[in-house]
């Protein structure tokens, strides 16, 4: 049995076809994909249910790994990680496909899942901005928008597989997934579905709820203070009593929905943690080692037989030099000598 409380990122707009309770409001985002996985199949007349029912659950939609990050929901797609760059808001990231990834641009387009192959080149910077529960993904650039993935608890994930499967659904003890402010890209507009969620806002006087978003808008009803509301959507900003902020579209724990201005609607959820930067872990500084001092090596003396000197330094070979040429003089004299005698006594 899976962990009720652990937590896994998927489609978005998952959040609108389960608060629907109806399944076939998912083929309003994967009908064209379904479409062409039935027409693959070619036996029988397979409903789009069948795509399903040939899968043993409903996959997380992102896995992030120490080298890969895979998205998709029917066959997810990973891309080898080259490069992260971290900034203010979140995390470039440089990556690439990989083969599966590269022939399955060769397919007819609109068979595989658009995560498959989102743009023709094989590497490509994917932009991830998280926002609350939500996660913002873009191509290259901001103008760029390509999905937007949610963190929900396993029960979400498990009620929608029941809502695709059976028909049926719990929906009691499901949270719904919120962007910091507390807003909703797929609204949940049924009191009943979110008696058990916490009011993003509350009054901070009493308030007129309107029909739209003006204060020209018909009343509604008038919210005393205090009053818990849930951000359904945000609207235009304008600047009422000095206080510049934007109308919001709120629903009340009775029902009511309508639109107020935001100045006087006070953010009941805490401020955004920021994400933490994750580096890649930093090796310990060495300190080279010292490169060796040349040893100075004292000449060795030299014993040499055939004098009775030897050097040590330049001044000794001086002496040595004036030595040897004294021998020579000396010697050369003592043979004249010799020689002059042997004359006297030839004469």
């Amino acid at each position: 049995m899976s962990d009720p409380n652990r937590k896994v990122w998927t489609n978005a707009y998952y959040v609108d076809v389960l608060a629907s309770q109806d399944r076939d409001r998912m083929l309003k985002y994967q009908g064209d994909y379904l479409q062409k996985m039935i027409n693959s199949v070619g036996e029988g007349n397979p409903t789009w249910l069948y795509v399903y029912q040939t899968r043993s659950d409903l996959h997380e939609s992102v896995w992030i790994y120490q080298s890969s990050i895979s998205m998709g929901y029917h066959y997810p797609i990973s891309f080898f990680i080259k490069n992260i760059s971290p900034f203010n808001d979140g995390f470039k990231i440089t990556v690439q496909g990989d083969d599966y990834f590269k022939s399955n641009y060769k397919y007819e387009e609109g068979f595989i899942d658009y995560f498959d192959r989102p743009c023709p080149e094989g590497t490509f910077n994917l932009i991830l901005i998280r926002d609350g529960d939500y996660l913002d993904v873009y191509l290259e650039n901001m103008g760029n928008h390509f999905a937007t993935f949610i963190l929900v608890k396993q029960n979400f994930q498990d009620q929608l597989f029941n809502l695709i499967h059976t028909e049926s659904c719990d929906l009691t003890n499901i949270t719904w997934p919120t962007r910091a402010d507390g807003s909703m890209d797929y609204p949940v507009q049924s009191s009943i579905l979110l008696k058990n969620f916490h009011p993003t806002h509350q009054t901070t006087t009493n308030l007129r709820l309107r029909s739209t978003a003006n204060t020209d808008g018909n009343i509604i009803t008038t919210l005393s203070v205090d009053t818990g509301v849930v951000l359904l959507e945000k609207g235009k900003a304008e600047t009422i009593d000095g206080i510049e902020n934007i109308w919001m579209k709120v629903l009340t724990a009775d029902g009511a929905e309508g639109w107020c201005f935001g100045g006087y609607l006070e953010n009941l959820r805490p401020p955004e943690k920021p994400i933490p930067v994750i580096k890649a872990p930093k090796l310990p500084e060495t300190t080279p080692e010292p490169e060796p001092t040349p040893k100075v090596v004292e000449p060795q003396e030299e014993q040499n037989t055939g004098t009775l000197f030897y050097a040590k330094s330049k001044n000794d070979c001086k002496l040595l030099l004036a030595g040897i040429v004294c021998g020579i003089v000396l010697l050369a004299a003592v043979i004249l000598v010799i020689v002059m005698k042997k004359k006297k006594r030839i004469n």
